[in-house]
């Protein structure tokens, strides 16, 4: 499969309030979706909250 067969699965099935876990190493983050997919241009800062439902 490819990346963007990966992205297009996240896109069309994720909904606002759907939980969501991300990895990488020994890192996790958990989050819950806020709202529609969005562009930005740049990536947020390192981090960066957009949302009062994140914990540290």
């Amino acid at each position: 499969m490819y990346l963007t067969d990966d992205y297009y699965a996240f896109l069309s099935r994720m909904r606002e309030g759907d939980v969501v876990l991300a990895r990488h190493d020994d890192h996790v983050w958990l989050g819950r979706l806020a709202g529609p997919a969005t562009y930005a241009d740049e990536a947020p800062a390192c981090g960066a909250q957009s949302s009062g439902d994140r914990r540290p």
